[in-house]
């Protein structure tokens, strides 16, 4: 199994820009569509959507032929120009789903590690002492589901792949981005944090959701 498939469910990408619709211009928690929206880094902003609201339902029941779980939503935003994600895994997840709002794609790519052992990339480990302990931006516990990394770019460890459609992927496998386009990278990011990504991956090729 690899770690990272074309996903296609009909109607998720204008699904997704009609809540960016409902973002785009006032991005403060004071929008009842927006539960928290801060800087992530010095080139990158989050912003957690209310799942609550009606279009963000919509959205996540078009997985619940998937799996009974609902996920979370989140905006991404990376700089222009200068947005670098180095190879890292995500502690709090086990799926991401990757939708492009804005992306170019000549000039902002996203990457996949392609194995599924991690021992695979260790010779890349760019960080070897951390927290036993993942924490939010308020320093609040949360559950860890994978192990921590971070490492530096390898080509020879990664596949890069245009977004030009909604990629699901295994969050507790290194991946990775990067923007040097002249306008700020926008991807919607969808996250389950109990299903497994081997489940999500046979049951999506069951329904042709996934096609190889």
């Amino acid at each position: 199994m690899k770690n990272y498939y074309s996903i296609n469910i009909e109607n998720l990408i204008s699904q997704s820009l009609l809540i960016w619709n409902k973002v785009k211009n006032d991005k403060d928690e004071t929008n009842e569509y927006v539960k928290r929206s801060y800087a992530a880094s010095n080139t990158f902003w989050q912003i957690k959507v209310n799942p609550t609201m009606p279009e963000c339902q919509e959205l996540r029941n078009k997985f619940l032929k998937i799996t009974p779980e609902k996920c979370s939503i989140d905006f991404y935003l990376g700089n222009a120009k200068n947005y670098t994600s180095l190879p890292h895994i995500d502690r709090g997840r086990r799926i991401g789903l990757n939708i492009p709002i804005q992306v170019d794609l000549e000039l902002s790519s996203t990457y996949f590690g392609r194995y599924t052992d991690l021992s695979k990339y260790e010779h890349t480990r760019a960080q070897r002492k951390f927290s036993s302990d993942a924490t939010d931006r308020e320093g609040n516990p949360i559950k860890t589901l994978n192990p921590h990394f971070m490492g530096t770019w390898d080509p020879d460890l990664y596949d890069i792949v245009r977004l030009e459609s909604p990629v699901v992927f295994n969050s507790g496998m290194p991946h990775g981005g990067f923007n040097t386009g002249p306008d700020t990278r926008i991807i919607m990011s969808l996250s389950w944090v109990d299903t497994m990504f081997s489940d999500f991956v046979s049951k999506s090729k069951e329904l042709e959701y996934i096609v190889e």
